[in-house]
């Protein structure tokens, strides 16, 4: 799939692993971009961004060894893209 007028890769996430003490215990059904192997995006079309939304991203960003992911809000006449960062 191309994203983008640079063509750039990406692949939509689907499905994660519910992890609980180190143990798979099923899996959680998710909507989610990886562009390039290097950014988690994630797309809605809410009101506001809650900081619970990205606490979430946080969670994905971690389990999936990435350091970068975006909140892309499409509510509105523009939308807004709220970075998130883990160390």
């Amino acid at each position: 799939m191309a994203l983008g007028p640079a063509g750039h890769g990406c692949e939509y996430i689907k499905h994660v692993p519910v992890e609980y003490h180190g143990h798979v215990s099923g899996q959680q059904e998710v909507r989610l971009i990886l562009v390039e192997d290097k950014i988690l995006l994630a797309t809605f079309a809410l009101r506001e961004v809650t900081d619970a939304m990205a606490e979430r991203l946080k969670g994905y960003l971690r389990h999936l060894g990435l350091k970068l992911g975006l909140l892309a809000n499409f509510h509105g006449t523009s939308p807004t893209i709220t970075p998130v960062r883990i160390k």
